[in-house]
């Protein structure tokens, strides 16, 4: 229902009737869905834009040095054991191991 002006002349009475008027058609301009946007002849979106000017190519800088944990010794491989001087030679390298992380702060000192 499409709203009809009033048209208010001085010395006019406010009733009831008027006053009802302009509150339903202010309730009904709540419920009316506005006009649907035009998207053009065909419904479709729009071409995509040219894209922009690429910037400067950053500096990579200093590559600093490598961490304190960029080095750490470590056993290659591990062969069977069958007693001897091999065992010592895997506690000495597996101590030496646990040495180098604690000295890199790598692992708890205690």
């Amino acid at each position: 229902m499409t709203y009809e002006k009033q048209t208010w002349q001085d010395g006019e009475v406010i009733t009831k009737e008027k006053l009802n008027h302009i509150e339903e058609g202010i309730s009904n301009m709540e419920l009316t869905p506005g006009p649907k946007g035009d998207t053009g002849a065909t419904g479709a979106k729009g071409d995509k834009g040219d894209p922009g000017v690429q910037g400067p190519k950053g500096d990579k800088g200093d590559p600093g040095q490598k961490g304190a944990d960029a080095v750490i010794n470590k056993l290659n491989k591990m062969d069977a054991l069958d007693g001897g001087v091999e065992v010592a030679a895997v506690v000495t390298a597996f101590n030496n191991l646990i040495a180098d992380l604690k000295a890199k702060g790598l692992m708890n000192s205690q």
